[in-house]
Order: structure tokens, then C-alpha cells, then sequence
């Protein structure tokens, strides 16, 4: 390959403790290199040369026309500046390597990885590299993610990449900010944990992730043909005002506020408030497992508060259709309503009553029942209600009278 430089300055003089040197041109070709600037300061003794090397205007998406082995940044449409330092024994091993880079706005893309392009408002990356074993020690890669008018998310990282034949090897930390959960099929990775993905993306519509943080270890290929191997995944995260389907066709929980933990099995989650159809959500816990099996399921324990009409009517919405079972509907009841509500089922379509699990324990106060119990209403009473359909029923009710 033969390169030519538009611009070139060049000085050099002799130590005694070896030769000094400042060297600043302008890249003209390859075209894949033209407009690289590039000022390299240097010392060499014997063969042991060390070296600084300070750049500007690299494409990385144009890089990968010089090289196969730089196919994957064809899709880093960024532009970058920064400094590399590093030492040498002459004729052409290098010894270290450390990196600064710098990137403004741009995107970066991969057609089998992400499903769509994502945009990046700056970037920062800082490591050592140590070329003889393929090895990459990762300091510090802060990303502030999305269009330039954006507030996020911001993503910073650290951690060792590896070279292997056919991949890298991945061990990295994270921590993620300000993520709008709409933004979830944009930045998660189609062919990473694909059973959860396809549920969470599904079924979580809007809200923010406020912090996350994962610890990552997997293995991506360098070629087309090759998978990605997941090793390791595992996280905790904290959310606000998210709006989620744990369990359709029932209505979304909204307003939801909580924490959690994750792997690559599922979630354990902790709700701290939110509200489901006039019912108010005050605290519970939410497991969903077999993600990574094709087994999915949910299990879902929580409190509840509310209108005893706004309660039935979810009940009466499939699967449980209560109104069809105690013989009245939402229309016909009053009164509040506290109750510990608890529901397991397989996460998969075509659901049947035998196949959920569910158990209501509510406290009634000033429930009105009158189409049931020969018009008794129930002051300060119990329902209890259980998944078949079989035992259910209020106790410690009075009679008194009730005015057609």
C-alpha cells in the first residue's frame, strides 16, 4: 500500500541518549485515509523506539476498506481525535499502547446487532492495549447516546476485550442513565437474551430507567457467520413512572415506581407504588423466570388499595371473569377495598384458566352486594377468592337493610 501526504514537516536531531524527532503531515491516499492529520513525536535508542502520536479527523467506517480485519467499523460513522503513545523494538513489534480518544456526533451501526443505527452525541474512550497478546484494557468509555438535542442516555464502561480466533471476548462493567424505556428495542441487541427481550420490549411502553448497572461477559464474532455467546449477564436497576402489561389482556400498571435485580435466567423485581385502573399498587414483588430456557413465567405478589366496583372490574376481565362466577358485577358493588393479590402463570399466549395460578385476600368496608346473600351488605368484611373457582366467599358480614 503507498501513501501520500499532502503536507509534511519533519525535524530530527541526535542525543546522546538517542534520536529525537517531531513529524506532522496531512494524509492525501489511500482515499479511505485522506484528510488524517497526524503529528508523531519521537525517541529512538538502538532499536527500542517509544512514540506520540496525536491524530484528527479519523472515519472509522473508511478504515474498514484498507482492511477485512477492520470490518467491523464499517458502521462507526464517527469522527475521531486523540493521541496514541506507545513503545516499540524496531523493525515492527509493538510493546504498549495507550489510547485517548474523542468522537463527536455521529451513529454507529451494525445490521445483525442493532436494530437500528444508534446515535451518538459524544464519545470518550480511554485504555492500554498490549498488541502481542490481542488484548485491550478499557478505562473509561463514556457514550452520551441519542440525537444531539437529547439528555440521554448516557452509558459508561470499563473493562478487557480479548481477541480470540473468530471473536472477541467481552468482560466488562456498565452503568447506564437516563434511559427512556421507548428506547428499549433501539439499543438492546436482537440476538442478546432474545427470550427476554422479546418480553420486555412487549410489555414495558413508557417510563425511565434512572440508573442501571450490569456486568457483562460474552463473546462476539467477527464474521457474519459467527453467534454470539453469552457468558455472563447480570445487573440491578432502579425505574420511575413505568407503564407495563404483566399480564394481558389485563390493563397496563402505570405510574410504577420500584428496583430489581437481573440475570440471564430473569428478573426479581420490588414495586414500591403504582396504580392499575383506579387501584392503587403499594408495594409487591414481581419474579419472572425462564427467559433463557423458553419457559417463561411470571410470578406477582403485591398490595392493594381501592374502590371495590373499580376492583371487580379487572376481575371481570379474562381470565378470571368473576362477575360470570359470584353472580354480580362491578355495578352492583361499593364500598373500599383493601387486598393481597397474588398471580403465577406461564408467560405465553392462549393462556387457560387451569394454567394460572391466583389467590385474593381483600378486607371490605361498606361493600355493597346486593344481587347475592339475600341483600346483605358487608361491613367491614373478607373475600377470599382462589384459582378454582370453587372456594371463595365474604365472611363476617351483618345483615342490615338495603334500600332497592
Amino acid at each position: 500500500m503507498v501513501f501520500r501526504a499532502s503536507e509534511i514537516d519533519l525535524s530530527f536531531q541526535g542525543q546522546d541518549k538517542g534520536i529525537t524527532g517531531d513529524l506532522s503531515l496531512s494524509i492525501a491516499s489511500p482515499e479511505a485515509l485522506s484528510g488524517i492529520g497526524l503529528e508523531v513525536s519521537l525517541l529512538a535508542h538502538g532499536k527500542d523506539v517509544s512514540a506520540n502520536l496525536e491524530f484528527s479527523n479519523i472515519q472509522p467506517s473508511r478504515l474498514a476498506r484498507l482492511d477485512p480485519r477492520f470490518e467491523a467499523l464499517k458502521g462507526v460513522a464517527l469522527t475521531l481525535n486523540g493521541a496514541v503513545s506507545g513503545t516499540m523494538k524496531l523493525p515492527d513489534t509493538i510493546t504498549s499502547l495507550e489510547l485517548d480518544v474523542r468522537g463527536g456526533v455521529g451513529s454507529i451501526a451494525h445490521e445483525r446487532f442493532l436494530p437500528e443505527p444508534l446515535q451518538v452525541r459524544a464519545l470518550v474512550l480511554k485504555g492500554k492495549a498490549d498488541p502481542a497478546s490481542k488484548r485491550l484494557e478499557l478505562s473509561q468509555l463514556n457514550l452520551s447516546l441519542g440525537k444531539d438535542d437529547s439528555t440521554g442516555p448516557d452509558l459508561f464502561v470499563s473493562g478487557i476485550a480479548q481477541f480470540v480466533d473468530g471473536g472477541i471476548t467481552l468482560d466488562m462493567e456498565a452503568d447506564l442513565e437516563h434511559f427512556a424505556i421507548e428506547d428499549l428495542p433501539t439499543y438492546w441487541p436482537a440476538d442478546l437474551v432474545t427470550g427476554a427481550r422479546t418480553w420486555l420490549t412487549g410489555n414495558l411502553k413508557v417510563g425511565e430507567v434512572d440508573h442501571a448497572s450490569l456486568s457483562l461477559g460474552m463473546t462476539l464474532p467477527t464474521s457474519d457467520s459467527g453467534k454470539v455467546s453469552l457468558a455472563k449477564l447480570e445487573g440491578k436497576f432502579t425505574w420511575s413512572d413505568l407503564s407495563v402489561f404483566f399480564f394481558r389482556p389485563l390493563p397496563a400498571a402505570t405510574g410504577v415506581r420500584g428496583s430489581g435485580t437481573f440475570n440471564r435466567h430473569g428478573f426479581d423485581l420490588t414495586i414500591q407504588s403504582g396504580m392499575v385502573k383506579g387501584i392503587a399498587v403499594n408495594a409487591g414483588s414481581i419474579q419472572i423466570t425462564g427467559l433463557d430456557t423458553g419457559s417463561a413465567a411470571l410470578d406477582v405478589k403485591t398490595a392493594l388499595e381501592g374502590g371495590v366496583a373499580d376492583a371487580l372490574a379487572v376481575l371481570e376481565l379474562p381470565p378470571f371473569e368473576l362477575d360470570k362466577v359470584i353472580g354480580f358485577g362491578s355495578a352492583e358493588a361499593g364500598g373500599q377495598m383493601t387486598a393481597d393479590f397474588g398471580i403465577a402463570l406461564p408467560l405465553q399466549s392462549g393462556l387457560t384458566p387451569a394454567e394460572i395460578e391466583y389467590q385474593l385476600n381483600a378486607r371490605l368496608t361498606g361493600a355493597s352486594v346486593q344481587n347475592i346473600f339475600r341483600n346483605y351488605s358487608a361491613e367491614n368484611a373478607s373475600l377470599e377468592l382462589h384459582d378454582d373457582y370453587k372456594s371463595w366467599g365474604i365472611r363476617e358480614y351483618r345483615r342490615s337493610p338495603v334500600i332497592p
